[in-house]
């Protein structure tokens, strides 16, 4: 779990259980934070640690948004223990494409000839 916790959170900090992925899908990791966006800058600058497969992990495909760290954390200890294909399942709900969603972010590499994607992600709230 990449965890990022500063000593102290403003009150309005809103706490994200992510699912990251390679390429190819073949591996699912789970996360939780309170900023996505260095989460999504430590991520894309990772050596190949979390992979098996040297595939680098690298593509958020899934988050869920929480205004409760206790909240947050209830549901990061149950969706850590789902299976592959339950993970999937989830990810398959808003985002059946499994499009990276840091793209349309400012976080991809550009690629000339491609179009950007953009899909809007229903936010779970307390």
């Amino acid at each position: 779990m990449i965890d990022h916790k500063p000593s102290k959170l403003p009150e309005s900090t809103k706490w994200i259980i992510y699912f990251v992925t390679n390429s190819k899908r073949t591996v699912i990791h789970v996360g939780m934070t309170n900023d996505l966006i260095r989460t999504i800058n430590i991520i894309n600058n990772l050596p190949l640690v979390l992979s098996e497969n040297n595939d680098k992990l690298n593509r958020i495909v899934y988050f869920e948004e929480y205004d409760s760290q206790y909240i947050a954390d209830k549901r990061f200890t149950e969706i850590r223990y789902y299976t592959k294909a339950q993970k999937e399942k989830l990810i398959r709900a808003i985002n059946p494409d499994w499009v990276d969603l840091t793209v349309g972010n400012g976080f991809e590499k550009p690629v000339y000839g491609t179009s950007t994607i953009s899909i809007k992600i229903k936010t779970l709230s307390s």
